[in-house]
């Protein structure tokens, strides 16, 4: 199983108008601990907020066998393919765990797990945003349980909110950082009956 994600911790205006520009203050840290990539935007000045993205994948019943994690778009993609058919999904070697300032920056996790036939498994794959690393940290803590998950809804926008059974509502980030809809989650994206939306 294997998540992935492009990072944009910026207004929409300015990665629209200079996405290269833009990835270039972004670094990411993997916390193997608790199976998650942190992502944050260097300012540019003093009074500029730093959001803290967060990407995590929670995996409760199942075998797991290698965890790895990606954070260079190009490492996963591959030159001359693209998000439709990534290099990194012609096989299931582990990705190359790469972390720090990286010229495109993507967060992607794979994990290995084998199931029995007939059995079930429950995967999370949570993303996020915090005003700082400390806050970052606990919400990861807080999504590796399996409980939380029940009937969350994610609403694209500024004033987006997750209403999840047996947690608290999360605000989502000022200046137009909102969350927007994830693939497939979203009817306007999901593919139509000959593939994929993209």
């Amino acid at each position: 199983m294997t998540s992935y994600a492009e990072v944009v911790l910026a207004p929409a205006i300015t990665d629209i108008l200079h996405p290269a520009f833009s990835n270039l203050f972004v670094r990411t840290e993997i916390i193997h601990a608790q199976q998650a990539i942190l992502c944050t935007r260097r300012p540019r000045s003093p009074d500029e907020p730093t959001p803290w993205m967060f990407h995590l994948m929670a995996v409760h019943g199942a075998d797991i066998g290698e965890i790895s994690f990606e954070t260079d778009r190009l490492k996963f993609i591959g030159r001359g393919n693209t998000t439709a058919d990534p290099s990194a999904m012609h096989d299931s070697a582990a990705l190359s765990n790469s972390e720090g300032s990286v010229l495109d920056p993507i967060v992607a996790i794979r994990y290995c797990i084998t199931l029995a036939p007939e059995e079930t498994a429950t995967i999370n794959i949570v993303s996020g945003v915090a005003e700082n690393r400390d806050d970052a940290l606990v919400l990861t803590e807080k999504y590796q349980d399996r409980v939380w998950r029940t009937g969350c809804l994610i609403w694209p926008g500024p004033t987006a909110m997750c209403c999840c059974v047996n947690s608290m509502p999360l605000r989502a980030m000022p200046n137009s950082m909102g969350v927007w809809p994830v693939r497939f989650f979203s009817p306007m994206l999901a593919a139509g009956r000959h593939g994929c939306a993209y």
